[in-house]
């Protein structure tokens, strides 16, 4: 979206709220086109015959998506019986942060837990992979509490 700088940092303070609040965020924006709009060509962003820049902000939309009932029970039986528990999704990282503090994958009451513990995202998590597929080195997966923004791709590692 086209914005001004103070525009933009009031619609990241907002986001960072939500996220913060374990909410997944969608950013609602407009522009213009021609009428008729043009009949969809491409694979994707990088060679579409549609306008992807210019957009106006309209607003940001935060869904709340809670945790099954009984996640965080089973967060502490597994966690009791020595299991280190950890959460895979394609969340924001604030949001995946939130949603672990609130199934006590993380905890927040904990001074400095929340910032010793490590968020790795899909990128990172690909960057680590071993190039031959065979997965036999687990050390990154003992210290990473949470992942998140990953792909159906990474999820199989």
């Amino acid at each position: 979206c086209t914005m001004h700088p103070e525009a933009r940092a009031a619609a990241e303070r907002q986001l960072r709220t939500l996220t913060c609040d374990a909410r997944r965020v969608l950013a609602i924006a407009q522009r213009s086109i021609a009428s008729p709009p043009p009949r969809f060509e491409g694979s994707g962003p990088n060679d579409c015959n549609v306008p992807l820049e210019d957009f106006e902000l309209i607003g940001l939309y935060g869904i709340e998506d809670p945790p099954k009932a009984g996640v965080r029970a089973a967060v502490g039986r597994a966690t009791a019986a020595g299991i280190k528990v950890a959460m895979v999704t394609g969340d924001h990282a604030d949001t995946a942060r939130a949603i672990a503090e609130r199934v006590n994958i993380v905890r927040a009451s904990t001074p400095g837990d929340a910032q010793t513990l490590l968020v790795v995202t899909g990128r990172e998590i690909d960057a680590h992979m071993p190039k031959s597929d065979a997965f036999g080195d687990d050390e990154d997966s003992e210290t990473v509490a949470w992942w998140s923004r990953v792909t159906t791709h990474t999820r199989v590692f």
